[in-house]
């Protein structure tokens, strides 16, 4: 029973990088351009939205907590733990789970509640739209809602 959770574990854990790398690896490389004139181009980033940055960020930090939590499966890294020590030790990587989970969640809302605010602006806060060019990709909000990450948005701003 023991060793089937440890797999399960490790599995989970396999995907959770992947899907984290996969999110990071959208939401970095994606760019948009867009054509103003004859040859004025404006090319929109994930560096325009600063939420879009932390998101990445995030992620990768993520990716990298969790590929570091597989590393306890491995009989090099096992120590020496007795009785309660396993306990405490099965705890604190509870913990540092959730934390991880929901610092995720939290950088994956900011940053589509930003995307949505630079498109859509808000006259209550008195938040004009970034541009009124500013549109989302329907092949980018497609990968997103697989992904569960926010879509890259065509942000241009004025030089």
């Amino acid at each position: 029973m023991e060793l089937g959770m440890a797999r399960g574990e490790v599995y989970l854990r396999v995907s959770v990088v992947v899907v984290l790398v996969l999110t990071a690896c959208l939401v970095a490389f994606d760019t948009q351009t867009k054509v103003l004139l004859l040859t004025i181009e404006k090319k929109a980033t994930y560096k325009d939205l600063n939420a879009l940055k932390i998101s990445v960020y995030v992620a990768s930090v993520a990716a990298g907590y969790n590929l570091l939590q597989l590393c306890k499966h491995f009989p090099w890294f096992r120590g020496n733990f007795k009785g309660s020590s396993y306990m405490c030790m099965a705890w604190i990587c509870f913990l540092l789970d959730q934390m991880a989970v929901y610092l995720v969640f939290a950088a994956n809302t900011a940053t589509f509640g930003a995307s949505m605010l630079a498109v859509t602006g808000s006259e209550a806060f008195q938040w004009l739209k970034v541009t009124p060019l500013a549109k989302i990709r329907p092949s980018a909000r497609c990968k997103c809602t697989v992904l569960g990450t926010p879509p890259l948005v065509e942000i241009f701003r004025p030089n």
